[in-house]
C-alpha cells in the first residue's frame, strides 16, 4: 500500500505554469478541499521570471525551503519581477482508507 515510488501513503500533483499578468502581484494562495478522517493537503510554490526557468527554482512554503502552506488564504510573496508561478500539492492520508479531495486552487493576484 502507498505510493509506488516510496511506499508512503501520499500523492503529489504539480500544476502547469501560471502566468502573472504584468503590473500585478501575487498576494494569497487559496483552495477548497475536503479533508475527511485526518487526511490533509499542503502546498509549496515556485516562481520565475520566465516559464522555462521554473524547473530550476526551489519549491518553497511561507518560511522558505522545507516549509509548506497548510491554510487556505495564506499570504504569498514572490519576487516582483517573477511572471511565472507553479504550485505543488501533497495529498496525505493516515491509513490509505480515505483521501483528501482538492476542489479548487486560486491565487489572488492584485
Amino acid at each position: 500500500m502507498g505510493n509506488i515510488y516510496h511506499r508512503r501513503i501520499e500523492e503529489v500533483y504539480t500544476s502547469s505554469g501560471i502566468e502573472i499578468p504584468i503590473g500585478l502581484s501575487l498576494s494569497y494562495l487559496e483552495w477548497d478541499a475536503q479533508s475527511p478522517n485526518q487526511t490533509a493537503v499542503r502546498f509549496q510554490i515556485r516562481s520565475a521570471i520566465k516559464f522555462k526557468d521554473l524547473n530550476w527554482t526551489d519549491w518553497v512554503g511561507p518560511d522558505g525551503r522545507g516549509t509548506h502552506y497548510y491554510n487556505s488564504g495564506s499570504r504569498v510573496k514572490v519576487a516582483d519581477e517573477d511572471r511565472w508561478l507553479q504550485y505543488w500539492v501533497l495529498f496525505t492520508s493516515p491509513d490509505g482508507g480515505s483521501t483528501p479531495i482538492l476542489e479548487e486552487v486560486r491565487f489572488v493576484i492584485e
